[in-house]
């Protein structure tokens, strides 16, 4: 699945239809939003499961059986 940051507020990622969704709640018709690439070797993950950001060595991942990067 495809995860996307809206334009204005790049902190977390979400599927498209989160967007869709937020922009009836708010009765907007327009929402700028860019895909999210996966990027390795860094010092940051985003697990999808938890919807978090977490530095690498910080307990997930290696030691978590619900890390799904």
């Amino acid at each position: 699945m495809k995860l996307y940051f809206n334009e204005d507020y790049s902190e977390n990622c979400y599927p498209l239809n989160y967007f869709y969704e937020e922009m009836e709640y708010r009765g907007e018709n327009t929402m700028k939003v860019f895909e999210a690439k996966m990027i390795v070797g860094q010092l940051y993950f985003y697990c999808k499961l938890f919807g978090e950001v977490g530095e690498v060595g910080e307990g997930c991942g290696k030691f978590c059986s619900k890390y799904q990067p």
